[in-house]
């Protein structure tokens, strides 16, 4: 049975209200006043964001101005720092690509700050909670478009986004809630498979689960469907931005890049990933003209940011 089975997601809840009040809570992270939410607290928070994503599309349709991150795997101090480098919601508006729990140690302040999940029984003692958090992941969009020409997704391509001719409705319709997604299905894609330079076609993975795919099928995918640029997340690269399959894009306006447009490229946003590496961390930034750019900071800036 669905954990919001007869519960007050058929009630009028405020998700505004509910988000400033778990906002104004977790802000004090940092200090001497703050304290957990209490189960209820982040029971009807949940309810109120599963309300929220069940609202809109499974493929967001979204316009720029915009700031792309990639992982964040419950760093949560640095997805701080990324919002008082790049500006807080509503100056700065944001679209992340998944990985925002595991690993890191604030993993329940991440997601409630996005939206949570991790140590859950420890903290509150309770499954409730725990099963809350997943059915919300259940409903959350899996893919985005931005001004019809960037696609955004956490993992990345699928063959049967190459053999439909509407894309925005292909990732539109799929259903939710989705559960745990079969192995060789197009959700399963869009959240773990991963672009390999010496592959050619889609083969299979060495994660065990999804596929691998080529240059050759990027520039597929973006000329049947028109597509300008891939982003995606889900893999730590060294600069905290990676691009993959080189080529000149005719149609796109002009990069902000010194290096050369890309048809794809991955973003990861935690910095120090899991304390072992030293990669730095980045966003995209994409401007009311789609033009686009990446910011990285590295060890050195990310202290500078936050002493300021």
């Amino acid at each position: 049975m669905s954990t919001y089975s007869n519960s007050t997601v058929d009630k009028v809840i405020d998700y505004d209200k509910e988000a400033d009040k778990m906002l104004e809570k977790l802000m004090k992270i940092a200090t001497n006043d703050y304290k957990d939410p209490t189960e209820p607290e982040v029971f009807t928070f949940l309810e109120a964001c599963y309300k929220m994503f069940m609202s809109q599309p499974m493929c967001l349709e979204l316009t720029p101005p915009l700031t792309l991150c990639g992982d964040i795997h419950g760093q949560f101090n640095d997805l701080i720092r990324i919002f008082k480098t790049n500006g807080f919601p509503p100056k700065t508006n944001y679209l992340f690509l998944g990985d925002y729990i595991d690993r890191g140690t604030h993993s329940i302040e991440t997601m409630l700050f996005l939206m949570a999940l991790k140590n859950i029984m420890q903290r509150y003692g309770s499954e409730r909670v725990y099963n809350a958090f997943s059915e919300v992941f259940t409903v959350m969009p899996l893919s985005a478009m931005i001004s019809k020409r960037i696609v955004c997704m956490h993992g990345g391509l699928s063959k049967d986004l190459l053999e439909t001719t509407n894309l925005y409705q292909t990732l539109n319709d799929i259903r939710r809630p989705l559960g745990d997604p079969p192995n060789n299905s197009m959700p399963l894609d869009l959240l773990w498979s991963d672009p390999y330079a010496s592959v050619k076609g889609f083969h299979y993975s060495i994660r065990g689960v999804s596929c691998t795919f080529g240059p050759d099928i990027v520039n597929q995918f973006c000329e049947k469907h028109g597509i300008d640029l891939i982003v995606r997340a889900h893999q730590v690269v060294q600069d905290g931005y990676d691009f993959f399959c080189d080529r000149k894009l005719v149609r796109w306006p002009r990069p902000l890049l010194d290096s050369a447009p890309s048809l794809k490229v991955t973003i990861f946003s935690a910095p120090h990933y899991c304390g072992q590496f030293d990669n730095a961390a980045a966003v995209m930034q994409i401007d009311a003209l789609s033009n686009y750019a990446t910011r990285v900071r590295k060890e050195k800036e990310i202290k500078e940011v936050m002493e300021d």
